[in-house]
């Protein structure tokens, strides 16, 4: 930790300050304590998406297929923690549906092995998968925000 000198200031994303305390042990802070946030700087959102063949065409075909086949449906995420697990956890459990969680080293190992058929679903950032979205190699279905995003305003919400 730096000393508090008045003059130190961080950047940091959600998951990295506010969730490690709830999924690592020892967490060497406290990020209500410790920290004092001065202003929001961005907001990600990111976009549902499955791979061109998977069956489901948006999330009501989604959440249905996968009642039908429990278990059987994969999401990658770019690893254990990130908001984009918690994206398909917190899908698990407002849809009552069982997918697996397959973590990555990445994002970019995930969308590869979702356009090679290993996975079916992938929650990801418009600048990191729009060119794949609009090249038809990955169907997206919806956005993870209250507001439909202007980047893919045909999108709907979740």
């Amino acid at each position: 930790m730096v000393p508090e000198d008045g003059y130190t200031i961080a950047y940091a994303t959600t998951s990295a300050m506010v969730l490690r305390p709830f999924l690592t042990k020892n967490t060497p802070y406290d990020a209500i304590r410790d920290f004092t946030p001065i202003t929001q700087v961005g907001e990600a959102v990111a976009g549902v998406m499955v791979s061109a063949n998977f069956p489901a065409k948006n999330m009501k075909d989604l959440v249905e297929y996968a009642k039908a086949n429990p278990g059987k449906i994969s999401y990658g995420t770019s690893g254990i923690g990130t908001t984009h697990h918690l994206s398909g956890e917190m899908l698990k459990t407002m849809a009552k549906i069982d997918i697996v969680h397959i973590p990555y080293k990445g994002l970019a190992p995930a969308l590869t092995d979702m356009m090679g058929g290993q996975i079916n679903l992938a929650f990801g950032g418009y600048s990191t998968v729009g060119e794949l979205w609009k090249s038809g190699r990955l169907r997206a279905i919806a956005v993870t925000s209250a507001k439909r995003s202007p980047y893919t305003p045909d999108l709907p919400t979740i």
